[in-house]
């Protein structure tokens, strides 16, 4: 660096390119200097200019590569496309950078269009280490929907099937900037899709049903709101697509698509119930819990002996779920739980008792018809239902204490102690 700082805004009058050049080539120079050196080269737009801005995008100076990149895309030279994107990758935290590389890329326009869907198709090459592949392609995906090359259907039609949803939401929404005419009911489901046009969906019917699923995963809440209302108009058929969509989950980062799946299924209600009992022997836990989970909601009597035989499991959130869904379901629950109880080739009794339990007075009077059983093990899992039922089983253990039977005495005794010691 000199004693005298370049006069950038003269040289930039006079066309100076050569000169600006060297300043900008500069390392040396104030970076505030080779920055206005970039700017006016871009302004000036001599191609001259292009090879040296290219390198400029290396430039440690973030101030510097942003003007580099605007002045690129001032030039409009094709040289400079590649080399954008790479940057682009490699800079992808830094959204003003990003921000300025896709209007330059937009600028240069259609000859960028072959580059642009190389990238699409083969992205790894082109981004940092840090960054996600999906976060590159839909940086891509957004300057072909705005260069409104035609070439770009093809691949961005493949995009709209991609299994990150949010990257079919972006080719969506770029292919509605092109000539673009669907081929079939469902990418005409995807373009109504990205225009949220609802009533529309729900008419195309099946077709719809995939891109409906996606949009489940947006971020948008209106979207994933508006997207189940759609999908539970549709009734029955959605169901084993929509349980099927649970072995792509992750279970960090899908928990509210989990959560999105059982309302909407919930929401079909009873045309939902066979289709979720055959799912409780699904080889997903997903698939399993969130059968169970709707199945409790729904109460209906068919699934109980299923939610039964899905206590067994090993699972343990799976049982649970299981367990939770009859105590939701109730009463009907009671006798086929007691039979649970009472079964010998069942090894652990724990959930049924649970589920005893927590479904209240209305068990009372069948545990303590348990209490006379021969097994020791079952008659402390019926008095162990009825201190957790606690006060509104008092009045029947009273009576309990002057049956003829010495073990319903005993246990009755015992339930009531406890009972007592609990609620001091």
């Amino acid at each position: 660096m000199g004693i005298f700082k370049p006069n950038v805004e003269k040289m930039g009058k006079k066309k100076n390119v050569e000169g600006l050049i060297e300043v900008l080539k500069d390392v040396d120079e104030d970076n505030s200097v080779r920055k206005n050196a970039a700017k006016a080269l871009g302004e000036i737009g001599d191609a001259r200019a292009v090879e040296p801005l290219i390198q400029a995008l290396k430039a440690r100076s973030m101030y510097v590569n942003e003007e580099a990149v605007e002045a690129l895309g001032n030039i409009k030279d094709i040289r400079a496309v590649m080399p954008i994107i790479k940057a682009m990758g490699e800079k992808l935290m830094y959204v003003k950078f990003t921000n300025k590389a896709t209007e330059a890329l937009v600028k240069i326009g259609k000859p960028a269009t072959e580059p642009l869907i190389h990238v699409l198709k083969n992205v790894r090459p082109y981004v940092g280490m840090a960054m996600k592949h999906s976060s590159m392609q839909a940086k891509v995906i957004e300057v072909l929907g705005e260069i409104g090359d035609s070439r770009a259907v093809e691949p961005l039609t493949q995009t709209l099937r991609d299994k990150d949803w949010n990257l079919g939401k972006k080719a969506a929404e770029a292919l509605n900037k092109l000539d673009w005419q669907p081929k079939n009911q469902i990418e005409e489901s995807y373009r109504l899709l990205a225009r949220q046009e609802w009533d529309r969906l729900i008419k195309v019917g099946e077709p719809a049903i995939e891109p409906l699923i996606c949009a489940l995963k947006d971020e948008d809440r209106n979207v994933i709101e508006k997207s189940s209302m759609a999908l539970a108009q549709m009734g029955e058929p959605v169901i084993k697509p929509l349980l099927e969509a649970l072995d792509d989950i992750d279970e960090n980062k899908d928990i509210d698509f989990l959560k999105t799946t059982i309302v909407v299924i919930g929401d079909i209600g009873e045309p939902a119930v066979k289709p979720l009992i055959e799912a409780l022997k699904d080889e997903n836990r997903y698939v399993r819990l969130v059968a169970a989970t709707i199945l409790g909601d729904i109460k209906d009597e068919r699934a109980i002996p299923s939610l039964i035989k899905t206590q067994e499991e090993k699972d343990k959130e799976v049982s649970d779920g299981a367990t939770l869904a009859l105590v939701k379901i109730g009463k009907p629950a009671i006798k086929p739980l007691i039979e649970a109880l009472e079964n010998e080739d069942i090894d652990d009794h724990r959930p049924a008792v649970y589920a005893l339990g927590h479904i209240g007075k209305p068990a009372v009077t069948p545990l303590i018809e348990t209490l006379k059983n021969k097994d020791m093990d079952i008659r402390i899992g019926a008095a162990s239902a009825l201190i957790t039922i606690g006060k509104p089983a008092i009045e029947s253990l009273n009576q309990a204490l002057k049956d003829e039977d010495e073990n319903v005495r005993y246990h009755a005794r015992f339930a009531l102690g406890k009972i007592k010691e609990l609620n001091r």
